[in-house]
């Protein structure tokens, strides 16, 4: 009946605006008659908008919050109109079952019959501690609340795709967030969360303290504050000027919304400061006091001569004096806008429902942070790139904020630069004339999707789009309307600072054009951040700054020259050895920390930094270059061993008895002897050291898994869209269908390990492990992931090795067993990237395609499973069956050829010999998805099956899976935990895997043969894509082979 309901009132006032538009269109009225025809319509249905809205309550009240001051200006204190949820008894009774009690009693007295407050989904109602005595607020939620919700949000949803197509998608994500609402034991948790986080903020606001023990999923038990809301205290401001102006309320916020009208939005704020306006407040108190104080004497006659003569004359008092004192708006706009700056570019996890009902004005001047069921949490990297938007959007840089929508995976139909950037300054920043050319935003969004239509909305850009709008609305309504990235992004530059300064940076050095706020600035830090345990410098100005003009080439020129004098230059050595140089000066440091701790011990610790040496790592080099590295250096010889003892024996004398902390460098002046002399050598030398100095890049190629719940649908819908992976009939949409369809289920799977998934964690310390052991063998490799179905994408990726230079490139994937719909699925992509991005082929590229019997991964499998057995108590080790079990596949890939079954069955088998065929095993599989035959036996039945044949000691081994991730976490150890004795651990960081990676890598670089298998397709291959790439990489091989043969030729 709701949704009837909703077509029945809405689509009539909807279609009288598209009526309205289509007829202004054609008849090109002037810009006053169709601002008075918008005008009259506002009029017209506002308030029927409101009332049914507030009658609806549920997810439409949402839709109010964050469109009220946008679209009709609806009025946020109207809300307080809103009907109870419940009736008291019922609230009662929803606490004693929820929380499991007999009686209310037992845990609240004095609980307040009616609510102190009422919302979308539930009610507040006071209440007194039995226990300890604390007055608290406790929130209910109405039962069948969260029903309602969703089908009052698939209701709006259909409703759009016919009124507002643009908004659908925008709908989808607001979905996603809004069901973690109802919940109100991870609000608890949320609201501790931020509380800890805010701290230091503790001086401004106030988030009350959460019960955990007394809340549920339905029941939410806080500290009770005092205060009006800051709805009611604006409202109230308005109520008071409008009086001092001769008009009502309405009229007042009439008279605003046609200024609006005809001149648009205002621009940023730029009127006294909140410090001023402290000042201006407190002048009027005290002028009202000292107003008063005759007043006060006259009343307090008056009532003394009625009480004793009777006449009537004297009993009235006279009006005490009251100025009109404004609320401190850049105060209030202050504070909020560096509280929600630090949660979402700091924290990463944000309150997205900050509409001014849920701020309360506390009596000692701080502001009440109220309802964090709205909690949104981002990652690191969708972090960065929210703050590099925040930067991009101030600077109006349109070419990097396109540049960051792809990177978020905004999707449109011509990536217009223009559109991207005027959609995102209206999500994120302001609605100034400027960017929305005067039309109401619903006009210029509709406008913006009709010159280059979106296909995928980022989730980046929803729930902060909706924080800044929030924001925006309160800002408005102080009437101090501000540009929230020029807030951010001055607090981005002192996050930063003072991380650099609390992460022991000996100097920071801060630029800006304004001086005034430059020297106000260094002095906060400095007193804020004045102490270094590394440096040990208590007091000294560590923070400097320097004025000039950051957009002025010749001024950045000026500001390096500055610190290049006052603070040195720094040593930048010509080859790209990132980790060595790293390491070098890791050394350094650790250096300069040991002289400081061991100093009380009378103890000196210095570095000797040598320049080129006799030495075994040097022998290569001097090898082949002696000659030209003595004509580089004034001395003309290469250091000896004599030199190094000379400094050692110094050092460790009288000579260096008052030495610490000292890096001694010992080498002829300060020359960079490889490539100075490179110029000089012979053609044939030039080749070789360009061969042998390219710049190398490693890619780990995997699926990938979402970073939040939050991103477990598009998760599942780049999976299910993967024509490489899988056919469906109509896939483009039909993928979305069962995505959104599976996504409460596999979103719950995620939420009982972690709420992510740990592929991307593990992947990295991988790929840094890797790295590590492959420079012990003098080899300095980059590494990047490509993960085929989330952030990093495959194409991420690429864009960076190309930005870093590489030069030759590995595509390793982190299958070890060959699959189409895995390993094929990687290289395809990456096929369909390079041919985008490298068309001329910078990068060559060599292919890992699979390693299945690798002696090294074969070891690392049998010492995991040998240490598993062994946890079992010792009578029953040897009748232990193992159980390898890996990702199961359709039957129709088998039958077109898959090599993927061959290839686990191998590495199965290389295993159980490595162990000496020491226990009876079987091969099943898992993950099974959809109604059509899979390889089997599956998992959980071959558990069952072999319990009823008497094998009670199972141990299952994952042995398709490089690292745990919900396969092995959920699957396995969730669902199947009660039907195996052991599960062996996946590979994740396990040494003799690191080593298995590290050799496979070496052996490709050191001695590269044309992998075998990589150019053969199926039998029954139909995928031409496939193809195509296999072609594509075995170019790539034919081209490093002649190149191998080159570098022999010319060594």
């Amino acid at each position: 009946m709701r949704t009837v309901r909703l077509w029945k009132e809405f689509a009539p006032i909807i279609s009288h605006y598209r009526f309205i538009e289509f007829k202004q269109k054609w008849l090109n009225p002037s810009q006053e008659e169709a601002k008075k025809e918008w005008n009259m319509l506002h009029e017209l249905y506002s308030d029927k908008v409101l009332n049914v809205l507030l009658d609806f309550r549920g997810f439409y009240i949402k839709i109010g919050q964050v469109n009220g001051y946008l679209l009709f200006q609806i009025d946020y204190g109207k809300q307080k109109r809103l009907p109870h949820v419940m009736s008291a008894k019922d609230a009662k009774d929803v606490i004693v079952s929820s929380l499991g009690l007999s009686q209310i009693e037992d845990v609240f007295q004095d609980f307040s019959e009616d609510p102190i407050g009422s919302a979308s989904i539930g009610q507040v109602h006071k209440a007194r501690l039995t226990k300890c005595g604390d007055i608290v607020a406790v929130k209910i939620q109405a039962p069948g609340a969260e029903d309602l919700f969703r089908n009052d949000i698939r209701a709006v949803k259909e409703f759009c795709r016919v009124f507002a197509p643009e908004q659908v998608i925008i709908f989808d994500e607001i979905e996603n967030q809004f069901m973690t609402e109802f919940d109100y034991k991870i609000e608890a948790e949320n609201m501790m969360t931020v509380k800890k986080n805010l701290e230091e903020f503790k001086n401004e606001i106030h988030i009350p303290k959460a019960y955990p023990d007394l809340c549920s999923k339905h029941v939410l038990t806080m500290e009770y504050i005092k205060g009006p809301k800051l709805v009611d205290g604006i409202r109230k401001m308005g109520e008071e000027y409008a009086k001092m102006q001769g008009k009502t309320f309405k009229e007042l916020e009439k008279e605003i919304m046609e200024k609006y009208d005809k001149e648009g939005l205002p621009p940023p704020y730029s009127g006294p400061s909140s410090t001023q306006i402290e000042v201006y407040r407190k002048l009027l108190y005290l002028k009202d006091r000292i107003i008063n104080i005759p007043i006060h004497f006259l009343n307090s006659t008056f009532r003394f001569l009625f009480r004793y003569t009777g006449m009537k004359i004297f009993n009235k008092d006279i009006p005490l004096y009251k100025s009109f004192i404004p609320l401190n708006s850049a105060r209030i706009m202050s504070i909020l806008l560096r509280t929600h700056g630090h949660q979402l570019l700091v924290n990463g996890l944000f309150n997205a429902d900050c509409h001014p009902g849920n701020f309360l004005l506390m009596e000692d001047g701080r502001i009440g942070f109220l309802d964090f069921g709205q909690i949104k949490r981002i990652d690191d990297e969708d972090r960065k790139l929210l703050c590099e938007l925040v930067v991009a959007l101030s600077e109006k840089n349109k070419v990097k904020v396109k540049e960051i929508a792809h990177k978020t995976g905004y999707k449109s139909k011509d990536f217009n630069e223009d559109v991207i950037f005027r959609i995102a300054v209206v999500a994120f920043d302001q609605e100034g004339k400027w960017v929305t050319e005067g039309m109401h935003v619903q006009k210029f969004m509709e406008k913006m999707f009709q010159i280059d239509p979106w296909e995928r909305m980022s989730n980046l850009f929803v729930m902060p789009a909706r924080t800044s709008l929030l924001l925006r609305g309160i800002g408005l309504m102080l009437n101090h309307p501000v540009s929230v990235c020029d807030s951010w992004k001055k607090r981005i530059g002192a996050m930063i600072t003072e991380g650099l300064l609390n992460y022991n940076a000996e100097k920071v050095v801060v630029a800006s054009r304004d001086e005034a706020a430059l020297q106000k600035f260094s002095i906060e830090m400095n007193n804020r951040c004045n102490y270094s345990e590394l440096f040990y410098i208590v007091g000294q100005n560590r923070c400097e700054y320097f004025k000039c003009d950051l957009s002025k080439e010749s001024e950045i020129d000026v500001l390096v020259d500055h610190i290049t004098k006052k603070f040195g230059g720094i040593r930048v050595p010509l080859f790209e050895t990132y980790a060595y140089s790293a390491s070098k000066a890791a050394l350094h440091q650790m250096t300069k920390v040991l002289a400081h701790h061991l100093a009380s011990s009378n103890i000196t610790v210095n570095a000797i930094a040598p320049g080129p040496f006799e030495s075994k790592m040097m022998a290569a080099t001097l090898k082949r270059y002696e000659n030209e590295i003595i004509d580089s250096v004034p001395l003309k010889r290469i250091g000896k061993p004599g030199d190094i003892a000379a400094a050692c024996v110094y050092l460790c004398g009288l000579g260096g008895s008052y030495v610490t902390g000292s890096i001694l460098p010992v080498e002829d002046c300060d020359v960079m002897f490889t490539l100075i002399k490179c110029r000089t050598f012979s053609t044939s030398a030039q080749d070789l050291t360009k061969m042998k100095y390219r710049t190398k890049g490693v890619l780990f190629l995997n699926m990938g898994g979402p970073s939040s719940l939050d991103k477990v649908e598009d998760f599942l819908s780049r999976l299910f869209s993967d024509t490489d992976l899988m056919k469906l009939p109509m896939q483009k949409y039909s993928s979305k269908f069962i995505a959104k369809r599976r996504t409460p289920k596999v979103r719950g799977q995620y939420a009982q390990i972690g709420g992510k998934s740990p592929i991307y964690d593990w992947t990295l310390k991988q790929t840094e492990l890797m790295k590590r052991a492959l420079l012990q063998d003098g080899l300095d490799v980059n590494t990047y992931i490509g993960f085929r179905y989330v952030p990093p994408f495959v194409e991420e990726a690429v864009e960076q090795m190309l930005r870093d230079g590489v030069e030759e490139g590995i595509a390793f994937s982190q299958y070890p067993q060959y699959s189409c719909a895995t390993t094929g699925s990687s290289l395809n992509e990456l096929y369909r990237v390079l041919r985008k991005h490298d068309p001329s082929k910078k990068i060559s590229w060599r292919v890992i395609d699979r390693w299945p019997t690798h002696h090294l991964l074969i070891k690392a499998f049998a010492k995991l499973v040998t240490e598993k057995i062994s946890e079992l108590p010792e009578e029953c080790r040897d009748d232990a069956v193992i159980l390898f079990t890996a990702h199961s596949l359709p039957i129709k890939a088998v039958d077109r050829g898959d090599p993927y079954p061959a290839e686990v069955a191998a590495t199965c088998h290389s295993i159980v010999k490595e162990l000496g065929h020491s226990h009876p095993y079987r091969i099943v599989w898992q993950s099974k998805v959809g109604p059509l035959p899979w390889l089997g036996p599956h998992t959980d039945d071959a558990l069952t099956g072999l319990a009823k044949n008497g094998h009670k000691v199972v141990v299952l081994v994952p042995v398709a899976f490089t690292s745990d991730h919900i396969e092995t976490l959920y699957e396995l150890d969730i669902l199947y935990k009660d039907l195996a004795d052991k599960r062996v651990d996946a590979l994740n960081v396990e040494p003799l895997f690191i080593d298995c990676l590290k050799d496979l890598v070496l052996s490709h670089l050191k001695d590269f043969k044309k992998p075998v298998q990589l150019n053969l397709q199926c039998p029954k291959c139909t995928n031409a894509v496939c193809g195509e790439a296999k072609g594509f990489f075995e170019d790539h091989h034919d081209e490093i082979v002649r190149y191998e043969d080159k570098t022999r030729t010319i060594e």
